[in-house]
């Protein structure tokens, strides 16, 4: 009913004022004698439809200036207009008003004359041009709802009783024009003064969000967004339908273009609806005072997401966040994201006194609240607190080819607690979270290049892990110094193992070059294959194995060569004195069988 009844309404008052155009046309023809002899027949060469104008829409719908008489309407159309006398107003560009008057009696239009009526019981107004432009548009649906927002296009009902009964139908006139608008194509230019944009390729408008909150406004189900290369300066944008936008070559009128040729500078997208957003082939910048939201944040369980060919850098709190749905990242670079700070108060003589959000403020990407994810071909370079981190039961994230380097580490929070939970790898795996990742590089990053903590699982194959170094500011407690510098940490804290134990898989290694050791193990599991360990300061570090029990050698087979490094097994009874900081529990661990960590590498969602 909904999509009957706004058809019905749509098609005639549309229809009619194209008619209105045909019809005034036709009558100045004929008043100027352009197209008649002197007795009255066409001139030669006159098509006779160029006086008797025909539009013919939706089937059986045919109104014309000579023909509109003995139509009917039928469905709410049809109620609306049973019985009324309607006055229809357009001014000409001539600055002359045309006035026609149009009669239904029982659902059918009785009367149509060039004149208005007296004792209407309806009017509508609107004039040459914005007939013109509904007519002409690419979107005369939209361009016909937007000439009624912006009163181009007005009407008024006479009388009390005719009020209540027209307010009450355009009242809901977005809530009518949903279903007309299923999907629209708008484009932006940076280069774009048109005061009358309606989101053409002859009217783009200047920006984004002034594409978006159109389409917002038209109620459309599906909106894609095509931005020319240049430069914009956005906001805040609340995606409310499906929505694409995507760089764009207006040119070539093709989307092969350079991400980096299309700025959006501060523009943070945000989904909280159970939307499909696509972002693609352009770059999103936030500013250097790290005081603007820059990003992508999703948050709905059914939310659907996909990232190809974009660039994120000095996004604030996080590059993209997604907590539930789905969210597939393909060719994307995320740099230099800052932390969200939360002002506390100050210290003597003025000092700010500030702490970050959340303990993962400051990462590229956080995906969480049963996410699945699919990344591929995924740059994480030289964020200020870490570059993935998988958080939550239920939670999966499948990642290839994923390069991970000079990632930073909270100094401030390290300080505070030597012992952190979580929060403290490069990439991270936490409360049963699943990572599955393979061929990648991770590099040079500060306190734990990968961290599964707190009952997190994690596979990964064909990936190296190197020269994870300390913080840039370690810290002593007790006379020891803390810092990190752990390429893998596995570890589970005390208080927390009835929730499960962190697991760790990896085949085809290389684990090079920690500041620390390379595996630092406690209250967790792992199995271990076809690696190689070496130039590490300490190579395995086990302080225990899940609480139950020693290390188990079954879990490494004979391919694992442990070499080269400072110390290659160590426990902590036996570090030497100069390598102070080791992850573990002080506890002793609880007799019994050690197991091995099995987390298989199968993604179902991938």
């Amino acid at each position: 009913m909904k999509k009957k009844v706004t058809i019905g309404i749509f098609i005639w008052i549309f229809i009619v004022l194209m008619s209105l155009m045909n019809y005034a046309q036709a009558r100045e023809i004929i008043n100027y004698g352009e197209f008649y002899d002197n007795n009255g027949v066409l001139k030669q060469g006159i098509d006779d439809s160029m006086v008797d104008p025909i539009i013919e829409l939706s089937g059986n719908l045919v109104l014309s200036g000579s023909r509109i008489e003995g139509q009917r309407f039928d469905g709410l159309a049809g109620n609306l207009f049973v019985n009324e006398k309607i006055n229809l107003y357009v001014n000409t560009n001539g600055g002359r008003e045309l006035v026609f008057g149009v009669v239904t009696e029982d659902n059918e239009i009785k009367s149509f004359q060039d004149g208005g009526l007296d004792y209407n019981t309806f009017d509508m107004y609107t004039d040459e041009n914005t007939i013109n432009i509904v007519l002409n548009s690419e979107n005369p649906v939209g361009a016909f709802q937007q000439a009624l927002l912006d009163k181009r296009i007005d009407y008024s009902a006479v009388g009390f009783r005719k009020k209540i009964k027209f307010g009450f139908v355009f009242f809901f006139a977005n809530w009518f024009f949903d279903d007309l608008c299923e999907e629209i194509d708008l484009y932006v230019d940076s280069d774009s003064i048109n005061d009358e944009a309606d989101g053409t390729i002859a009217g783009p408008f200047n920006k984004v969000k002034d594409a978006l909150d159109y389409g917002n406004d038209l109620g459309c189900d599906e909106i894609n967004i095509y931005v020319d290369k240049g430069e914009y300066l956005e906001d805040r944008l609340d995606i409310a339908t499906n929505t694409k936008v995507s760089g764009y070559d207006m040119v070539t009128r093709s989307n092969d273009v350079v991400a980096s040729e299309i700025v959006l500078y501060d523009a943070y997208f945000v989904n909280s609806g159970a939307y499909k957003f696509e972002l693609k082939n352009l770059v999103i910048s936030g500013n250097e005072e790290k005081i603007t939201e820059a990003g992508v944040s999703v948050n709905n369980e059914n939310a659907e997401t996909e990232i190809e060919n974009v660039i994120i850098e000095n996004a604030l709190d996080f590059g993209i966040k997604q907590l539930g749905g789905r969210i597939e990242i393909d060719d994307v670079s995320i740099t230099g994201t800052n932390p969200r700070m939360m002002l506390l108060g100050f210290y003597g003589g003025g000092e700010v006194y500030s702490v970050k959000y959340s303990v993962d403020s400051g990462a590229g990407i956080f995906l969480g609240g049963g996410v699945e994810a699919v990344l591929r071909n995924i740059s994480l370079v030289a964020n200020d607190n870490g570059a993935l981190r998988v958080d939550g039961r239920g939670t999966r994230v499948y990642s290839d080819n994923l390069y991970v380097y000079n990632n930073e580490a909270d100094d401030e929070r390290f300080r505070e607690d030597p012992r952190p939970e979580i929060g403290i790898g490069a990439v991270e795996s936490r409360n049963r979270a699943l990572l599955l990742l393979e061929n990648s590089v991770i590099q040079n990053n500060r306190y734990a290049g990968i961290s599964v903590v707190e009952s997190g699982r994690a596979h990964f194959r064909n990936t190296n892990v190197f020269d994870t170094g300390k913080i840039l500011n370690p810290y002593e407690v007790d006379g020891q110094e803390y810092g990190g510098g752990n390429n893998i940490v596995v570890r589970q804290t005390s208080e927390n193992i009835a929730e499960g134990v962190p697991e760790l898989e990896f085949h085809k290694a290389r684990i090079e070059g920690a500041e620390l050791s390379a595996l630092a193990l406690s209250d967790g599991l792992i199995k271990m294959s076809i690696v190689n360990i070496t130039k590490n300061n300490i190579g395995l570090n086990i302080v225990s194995s899940a609480n139950i029990g020693e290390f188990n050698e079954d879990c490494v087979d004979d391919e694992v060569y442990i070499f080269n490094n400072r110390m290659d097994v160590a426990r902590k009874e036996i570090v030497p004195p100069d390598v102070n900081e080791l992850i573990g529990s002080n506890e002793e661990p609880v007799e019994g069988e050690a197991l091995c960590a099995d987390v298989p590498f199968r993604c179902r969602w991938c």
